[in-house]
């Protein structure tokens, strides 16, 4: 009982770090692809962007739920972002996030890409 409530508290004490140290505000959400993965290199440890650079784009799908939903709600839902991808109609957060994600993996490995084709990938 007493690591559990250890692991509990330890939890919420790296949770309460996490979220003073990534504080989001209007004036820092990117607008712009190219402000995204400005904003993901300084985000990430070197670690995850090397491993995002050589996976495959289908093996980005590992990144959907802890990258692709703080993209999401940090960005997504607060920003303009998903302002871009919504000129050919209406696009689901979780294809925009994902999209954002392949496309910093093609920013990494020094190919461009526009918003139709990172949305037809």
């Amino acid at each position: 009982m007493k690591v559990f409530i250890f692991v509990i508290l330890f939890c919420g004490f790296f949770v309460n770090v996490f979220a003073q140290n990534n504080q989001i505000n209007e004036q820092n959400i990117p607008t712009t692809l190219n402000e995204c993965y400005i904003a993901l290199n300084n985000l990430l440890n070197d670690e995850i962007k090397q491993d995002i650079k050589l996976s495959s784009v289908n093996d980005l799908i590992k990144y959907h739920m802890n990258l692709g939903m703080w993209i999401r709600n940090n960005w997504i839902r607060r920003g303009s972002i998903r302002v871009l991808f919504l000129k050919d109609g209406h696009r689901h957060m979780d294809d925009i996030s994902q999209a954002i994600i392949i496309g910093y993996h093609y920013y990494l490995n020094g190919i461009e890409k526009t918003v139709e084709e990172l949305l037809d990938e």
